[in-house]
């Protein structure tokens, strides 16, 4: 199996350097679902965009999560546990649903490809408003 370097932060301020597995394409259907979940079923092949806001301050309701200024916000792999993880749990709101002829990998960049679509569609503005919007 292919590998790559990847990084260990411990929480005692350091960084450890390490290779790991390169996670294989696949992870990313839907195994079960919450009582409250209305978009979402088994079997759904998604992305999770990896911060998750808190839904209710400007930057979240616009779209922009990863301007959350909320100490709610959180990354996973970082605040919160995942990212390479066999199993994640992650918000309904943080999914984003695969139609069937885009691959995994294609997938893969589409949460990071969101403040361009948005700026195309509705103005340089946005694009701008993303990318240099920082937490007061």
């Amino acid at each position: 199996m292919a590998t790559m370097s990847g990084v260990v932060l411990p929480g005692d301020s350091t960084v450890r350097h390490v290779e790991v597995d390169v996670p294989e394409p696949g992870h990313g259907q839907v195994v079960a679902v919450g009582l409250s979940c209305r978009r979402l079923s088994v079997g759904d092949r998604v992305v999770v965009y990896d911060i998750a806001g808190c839904a209710v301050c400007e930057e979240c309701r616009h779209g922009y999560m990863i301007g959350c200024t909320s100490l709610l916000r959180a990354a996973h792999g970082w605040q919160r546990d995942g990212g390479h993880a066999e199993f994640l749990l992650a918000e309904e709101a943080t999914c984003i649903l695969l139609p069937d002829e885009l691959s995994y990998v294609g997938g893969a960049l589409t949460p990071h490809l969101h403040p361009l679509a948005h700026g195309l569609a509705h103005g340089a503005t946005a694009v701008t408003r993303s990318l240099t919007r920082r937490p007061a």
